[in-house]
């Protein structure tokens, strides 16, 4: 089972973020970007990145035995696609977008990331873990430095100081995250973007899973929660759950 929402936010003029999921599809594919970039080219960008990485994954799917390389190639297809639209720009416009991925393949899950949008995963709603890491300035000094990362995950830094250091689009060439699991039962797999977590810290994602019955009134009452602290951003979420079935087939 998946389900998923995008929302402009209560400031934005365009939503820049980009979704895709498949519940109906063997992979039961997930997808989020946040675009960068005025003049809605972020807009352009997150959705070019998305539908780009769909496609890719979709046709070729069963010719790769190696997954994460599926990934990668996709990603760099994504990459191309939306660095031939940057290049068409002036040279003082910014185009590009962040881009997650997960899907399942039996029991197993393989994501791709770049940029700060994230995946949690949470076992049974006991517990809820990061597993991508955020392609930022701060992020990457956090990994070094216990005080920076412990101010990060109570959000207490200024976001004016942060900024991204990978993105789909910018640069010609681009270094991807990827991984793989093996699944258990009742495993929740969360995508979302920065709208989201700029609010809601993992903890209180948590609660809000747990608080909840259903993944469709878990990203109602996610969205109304951001909304209700003011949502000045545009925020998306995605999530998935895994079950017995799904890992047999």
């Amino acid at each position: 089972m998946i389900y998923g929402k995008t929302n402009i936010g209560l400031v934005r003029e365009t939503n820049e973020d980009a979704i895709y999921y498949d519940a109906e599809n063997k992979m039961h594919l997930m997808i989020v970007a946040d675009g960068i970039g005025g003049h809605a080219r972020g807009e352009v960008a997150s959705q070019k990145a998305v539908t780009t990485l769909k496609n890719y994954l979709i046709q070729h799917f069963d010719a790769y035995k190696d997954k994460e390389k599926l990934l990668e190639d996709g990603f760099r297809e994504a990459n191309a696609v939306v660095h031939a639209f940057q290049e068409r720009l002036p040279d003082d416009e910014i185009c590009g977008t962040t881009l997650t991925c997960a899907f399942f393949d039996k029991d197993h899950l393989y994501f791709g990331h770049v940029g700060d949008s994230r995946i949690y995963v949470s076992r049974n709603k006991h517990d809820i873990e990061q597993i991508t890491h955020d392609h930022t300035y701060l992020s990457e000094l956090a990994r070094n430095d216990f005080k920076t990362f412990v101010e990060l995950q109570e959000n207490n830094l200024s976001r004016a100081n942060n900024y991204l250091t990978r993105a789909i689009g910018p640069e010609k060439t681009i270094k991807i995250q990827v991984g793989h699991f093996r699944l258990k039962k009742n495993d929740y797999i969360i995508l979302l973007t920065d709208g989201i977590y700029r609010y809601l810290r993992p903890l209180d994602i948590l609660r809000l899973l747990k608080e909840t019955t259903s993944i469709i009134q878990f990203v109602n009452v996610t969205m109304e929660k951001v909304l209700e602290l003011g949502g000045k951003d545009n925020l998306s979420i995605i999530i998935g759950v895994h079950s017995e079935s799904e890992g047999r087939s």
